[in-house]
C-alpha cells in the first residue's frame, strides 16, 4: 500500500527537520518550548514535520511551516518507544519531500547512551504483536537534567522516548531499525543528519549504529541541560546557503556552544558532530588484537588509561580520543602504542565540530564510548551492547568479559 505523505505547501524546500518529541513524561512542559523555539528560527523556505506525544493528552503530527504551527492529525494516545508507531510517522514525514530535499531527523527526550537499554517490549513491538504495558518499576533513573543545576532523582527514566503512560522506551538498536525500516518503506536512500536533543547519546556506539543511514551524527557524550537545545539559534543560522549533513551538524554545535557559553550555571555541557565510523571500528579492532596477545597485563593497561581519561556522568563512557592519547602515552608495547595512535586518527578523521563547556568535561573530544569498570558494570550492559553493529564488529563486550 503506498504511503500517504504528510501535506506540505510546498516540497520545494531548502531542508527539512523531522523530529520525534517523547514528552509522555516529565520532560513534558519543554515540547512546546522547543516547537516555539523552532517556528521562531526556521528559514521561510525550510519545514518541519513532528511527531508530539504530551503527558495526559493525544499525541499529534504537526507541521510547522512560514510562521505557522499546523495540527495535521491526531494520533490518539500512542507510545512513542514503540518502533511500529514511529515507523509508520517517519515513513511518510520521510514520503512528504523529494529525494533532494536534505533531511535531518531528531531524537527528543531523556537519553542513556548504550546504558539501561533492557527493553521487555522490544520483541513483541518489532514483531508487530500487541503491546502489554509493563510496570513502571522496571525502569531506572533519568539521565537529562530536568532543572538547571541539579540532577533529575526520578529512577524509573531510563533509554530514549520513554513513555510514562505505557512504559515503553527506544533502545539504540530499535531507533536503528526505526530509521532502516522507514527509509526503506519511503524510498529514500539516506538521512543528511541524525540528531539527539537527548542526554549521552554522543556514542561512537551510537554513531556506528546510525551511520550508514546518515552523512552525520550529532549528540551529547554528557547529560543535557534541561532546556536542551537552542532551537531558534539553530535553525536561524541556516537562514541561507546550502544545507547538507555537515552543515547541519557543525551549525547544531556552535548553536549550543553559543547558548550555553554565558551561562555557566548550566554546566558541564558537551556537543559532538561525527560522520562515519567505519574508520573507528577497524581501528578499534586493531586496538583490541594488539592488546589481546599481552593478556592481563595488556588489559590492565587498556584499565589503566580508562581510569585516567575523561568520564562522564558517572558512569563507564569516556570520552574515546582522551583515551587513545592516554593509552599512547602509557603503553610500552610498540604495537599498542601504534593502535592508539591509529585510533586517535580515525576519530579525528570523523570528527565534524564538538564543543565542551565547564571544567568537568575539559578533556571531551565529543565521542564517547564503553568501558566499564567492573565484572557488575559488564553485566549491566554486555548482554545489550553485544548486538549492537560495533560490537558485533569489534567484540569489545567479548574481549572484556575475559578479564572479570
Amino acid at each position: 500500500m503506498a504511503l500517504q505523505p504528510f501535506p506540505l505547501p510546498t516540497t520545494d524546500l531548502r531542508f527539512l527537520i523531522v523530529e520525534l518529541f517523547g514528552g509522555d513524561n516529565n520532560l513534558t512542559g519543554y515540547v512546546d518550548t522547543d516547537l516555539n523555539e523552532m517556528l521562531e528560527g526556521l528559514p521561510t523556505d525550510a519545514a518541519v514535520l513532528a511527531l508530539t506525544d504530551h503527558f495526559g493528552s493525544s499525541a499529534k503530527a504537526v507541521r510547522l511551516f512560514r510562521g505557522r504551527i499546523d495540527i495535521l492529525e491526531e494520533w490518539g494516545e500512542i507510545d512513542t518507544g514503540d518502533p511500529a508507531t514511529l515507523v509508520a510517522f517517519l515513513s511518510r514525514a520521510l514520503a512528504s519531500v523529494p529525494a533532494s530535499v536534505p533531511v535531518a531527523l531528531g531524537f527528543w527526550d531523556h537519553g542513556s547512551g548504550v546504558f539501561d537499554e533492557d527493553d521487555p517490549q522490544r520483541g513483541a513491538m518489532t514483531r508487530g504483536r500487541a503491546f502489554t504495558p509493563r510496570s513502571r518499576s522496571l525502569r531506572q533513573r533519568p539521565r537529562r537534567r530536568l532543572f538547571w543545576g541539579t540532577r533529575p532523582t526520578d529512577p524509573r527514566l531510563r533509554a530514549m522516548l520513554h513513555d510514562d503512560t505505557n512504559g515503553g522506551l527506544l533502545t539504540t538498536l530499535e531507533a536503528g531499525h526505526v530509521i532502516r525500516d522507514s527509509l526503506a518503506a519511503s524510498g529514500r536512500a539516506n538521512l543528511s543528519a541524525i540528531f539527539s536533543d537527548t542526554c549521552l547519546n554522543g556514542m561512537v556506539e551510537v554513531l556506528a549504529e546510525f551511520d550508514a543511514m546518515t552523512d552525520v551524527v550529532v549528540g551529547s557524550e554528557d547529560l543535557e541541560p534541561g532546556d536542551g537545545w537552542d532551537y531558534y539559534r539553530w535553525l536561524g543560522s541556516l537562514a541561507s546557503g546550502v544545507v547538507d549533513g555537515q552543515r547541519l551538524g557543525r551549525t547544531a554545535v556552535e548553536a549550543y556552544q553559543q547558548a550555553y557559553a554565558p551561562r555557566v550555571d548550566l554546566f558541564p555541557c558537551t556537543l559532538g558532530a561525527f560522520t562515519q565510523a567505519y574508520a573507528i571500528i577497524a581501528a578499534f579492532r586493531q586496538l583490541i588484537d594488539a592488546a589481546t596477545p599481552l593478556g592481563d597485563p595488556g588489559f590492565a593497561i587498556l584499565d589503566a588509561a580508562r581510569r585516567r581519561c575523561q568520564s562522564f556522568d558517572r558512569r563507564d563512557s569516556y570520552d574515546i580520543a582522551d583515551f587513545a592519547v592516554r593509552l599512547k602515552t602509557i603503553a610500552s608495547d610498540a604495537a599498542l602504542q601504534c593502535a592508539a595512535q591509529a585510533l586517535l586518527d580515525a576519530v579525528e578523521s570523523a570528527h565534524v565540530a564538538h564543543c565542551a563547556l565547564g571544567d568537568e568535561v575539559a578533556q571531551s573530544n565529543g565521542l564517547a564510548f564503553w568501558f566499564p569498570s567492573s565484572r557488575g558494570e559488564w553485566l549491566k550492559t554486555s548482554a545489550t551492547y553485544s548486538e549492537l553493529r560495533f560490537d558485533r564488529e569489534t567484540g569489545w563486550a567479548r574481549y572484556i568479559g575475559r578479564f572479570f
